[in-house]
């Protein structure tokens, strides 16, 4: 398999993998991603085997680290 160089590399192919892709590509639309998912379809699991910890973001106090990471734009 010939090397590709890619500027971003997104391991899983789960709701966050995806979204986390779709938002480097529309806020850094020259740059290359590539998800790699170990399942044949992504999404395959869904987030609610997550324990809801894609929901729980919205408990951080804003002045945390946490809350400031999650909102922070890609430079």
């Amino acid at each position: 398999m010939p090397m590709v160089e890619k500027n971003f590399i997104v391991i899983g192919g789960g709701i966050i993998g995806l979204v986390l892709a779709y938002k480097i590509k529309i806020r850094l639309p020259h740059k290359t991603v590539l998800v790699i998912e170990k399942e044949k379809d992504s999404v395959t699991h869904g987030t609610g085997r997550n324990r809801d910890i894609i929901h729980n973001v919205i408990y951080y106090p804003p002045e945390t680290l946490k809350a400031k990471y999650c909102v922070s734009d890609l430079k």
